[in-house]
């Protein structure tokens, strides 16, 4: 049989394989025809049996067995044709026609395609996300670098940066964390906190409260902080100081102190002393405003009463009532009354008055020389000896000693003009500056042609008249005179009965009356005294008048 060009013989079964393989192997001779298409035999289709034998119909002439079906073994690009039976087939043979992929088998293709395809996707899209085409941007490890270098890395990245700052006892200028943090993926654009170190600092909290100050601390990290109260006039509660002070630098760890006031209570001070009072009151930090009174339930010079009473909180103003059992001059020239009064009584009475400290100091003896003023005329000197200009002239800036209690041992005063009873300068004159100052119990006088002088004094144009008087343990004198314009002045002294008989009035005949009288006229005149006798004197020389002197 021949078959596209190849003849295909088809034996007895029983010559064995062998020779079924060289038949099927014989060629056809050269030169011979190829059969037209007509001639080939026509095979029917075969249903399919199986994945390797397909039944085939025989030709119509085929005679050489028992079956008429023989099955097709496909081995390869070969094959061979074997009857089923004992007879092979020596006629012709079926072309193999190659085997239809299954609809499973191409099932599997496509998916395979598939995911082939998908997997390319993947990885192509992994790659690009982590080369960062797409998917946004990953936040840089910028933790521990300096600010600039940080921002600066972050910015390259596509980001917007902002900074803000938290104090820190190390890493200033450095950043502390990040917001995303650093590795997150967030759209390119986004905004990135860099919260970066800085240096802590004392806040400036002086002024405010407590409760507030200390939160202001706390916010600066400060975790070491110390109250100290301190008695102050300003509200309670108020921070008075800072330590370290506001702008000093600091450690979370180290101390700060807070100085917050509170309104101090008043002290006891009934019973004490004026002086010691007022050293109280100033170590609580607090101001007196001292009130004088005649009498009280206290000695004089004690404290009678305080406004806050004792244990109370003073005011925002700190100042505390303080009321003084001590007599206070009613005029200026009460001269009696000085000695009854306290130094700081005194000097509380004069200030109102409207005199003002002149001249100020102790002498080597350390007794008070002190002299004051008034702008509408008159002075009050405090000084041991009460007669003769007063002493210690020391410049006005001088400390004031009465206010450091010292004592008055004599008073001087010379009256304002318009105080003085105008009149001759006689004893009716004197009397009525006596009743005007307090004063009783005369003794002595002198006058101008009266008075005993020592040996060779100078005589003085002055008309005067000069009064001497003992009361109560004190002794008083009391000397009027006309000035160059004729205006009666006065002069009054009062001091302890033992200085006056203390005095030498071995000069004078033994009369107070005359050494006061000579040392103020002649010896020791004061300014007004001094100018008043001058022009005296001129006037005089003029009239041919010897001044009346003894």
């Amino acid at each position: 049989m021949e078959l596209c060009g190849r003849e295909v013989l088809m034996g007895d079964a029983g010559a064995g394989d062998e020779k079924d393989r060289e038949a099927a192997e014989t060629v056809a001779p050269a030169g011979s025809r190829a059969p037209e298409a007509s001639e080939v035999p026509q095979v029917p289709e075969v249903p399919e049996v199986g994945p390797e034998e397909v039944p085939v119909a025989l030709p119509s002439d085929y005679d050489g067995g028992d079956d008429s079906t023989t099955t097709t073994t496909f081995d390869g690009p070969e094959f061979r044709v074997a009857r089923l039976g004992e007879n092979r087939i020596g006629a012709h043979a079926v072309h193999r026609r190659p085997k239809e992929p299954s609809s499973h088998h191409r099932h599997l293709v496509l998916v395979g395609l598939v995911l082939a395809l998908v997997a390319a996707v993947a990885i192509g899209a992994g790659v690009s996300y982590y080369l960062e085409y797409w998917g946004g941007k990953t936040v840089p490890a910028v933790v521990g670098l300096a600010q600039e270098a940080a921002t600066q890395r972050i910015f390259q990245k596509g980001f917007v940066v902002q900074v803000r700052t938290q104090p820190t006892d190390e890493g200033a200028g450095r950043v502390l964390s990040v917001e995303p943090g650093p590795g997150r993926r967030v759209p390119e654009g986004s905004t990135v906190t860099v919260t970066v170190g800085a240096d802590r600092v004392i806040p400036d909290v002086v002024g405010t409260d407590k409760d507030a100050a200390q939160a202001a601390l706390a916010q600066a990290g400060a975790s070491n902080v110390q109250l100290v109260y301190e008695r102050s006039g300003e509200a309670e509660g108020t921070v008075l100081a800072v330590e370290p002070a506001a702008g000093a630098l600091f450690l979370s760890t180290d101390q700060v102190t807070l100085t917050v006031a509170t309104p101090p209570k008043v002290p006891s001070l009934v019973g004490r002393t004026e002086r010691e009072a007022l050293s109280m009151l100033k170590d609580a930090g607090l101001t007196a405003e001292v009130t004088y009174v005649a009498t009280g339930s206290q000695p004089v010079g004690d404290v009678q009463s305080t406004d806050p009473a004792a244990g109370e909180r003073a005011g925002l103003d700190g100042v505390v009532g303080v009321t003084v059992v001590s007599p206070q001059p009613s005029d200026p020239w009460d001269v009696r009354a000085y000695f009854d009064a306290t130094p700081t009584a005194i000097l509380s009475y004069l200030q109102k008055a409207g005199y003002a400290i002149r001249t100020g100091a102790i002498d080597d003896a350390g007794r008070l020389q002190e002299s004051f003023a008034a702008d509408g005329g008159g002075t009050v000197a405090l000084q041991p000896v009460p007669w003769g200009a007063p002493a210690g002239q020391e410049p006005a800036s001088v400390a004031d000693h009465l206010a450091t209690g010292a004592k008055v041992e004599g008073v001087r005063v010379t009256l304002p003009t318009a105080k003085v009873p105008q009149g001759d300068a006689n004893a009716q004159t004197a009397s009525e500056t006596e009743a005007l100052c307090g004063l009783k119990g005369a003794t002595g006088h002198c006058d101008a042609h009266s008075i005993s002088l020592p040996a060779n004094t100078t005589p003085s144009p002055l008309s005067f008249y000069c009064e001497y008087g003992e009361e109560a343990g004190y002794g008083w004198t009391v000397l009027v005179y006309k000035d160059a314009n004729g205006t009666t002045q006065a002069i009054v002294g009062c001091a302890p009965k033992a200085t006056y008989s203390s005095a030498d009035v071995s000069k004078t005949s033994g009369k107070v009356a005359d050494l006061v009288a000579w040392t103020e006229i002649y010896e020791a005149p004061s300014e007004e005294v001094a100018a008043a006798a001058k022009t005296g004197k001129e006037g005089a020389a003029g009239s041919g008048t010897d001044g009346g002197t003894k």
